[in-house]
């Protein structure tokens, strides 16, 4: 991330994040994708909660 600039962070499933990066085709974007072990996406699902 650089000053003056946005993210979208999107969590989901392996099959629906082919499609989330779909919908962003075409644009100036870049999509990111990664994989996290289940203790990880926990840690990331809590710190994205509103708690």
């Amino acid at each position: 991330m650089t000053l003056r600039t946005s993210a979208i962070f999107v969590l989901s499933t392996r099959s629906s994040a082919d499609r989330v990066a779909e919908g962003f085709g075409g644009n100036e974007y870049d999509v990111l994708r990664s994989e996290l072990f289940a203790a990880q996406e926990q840690h990331l699902r809590y710190a994205l909660s509103d708690r």
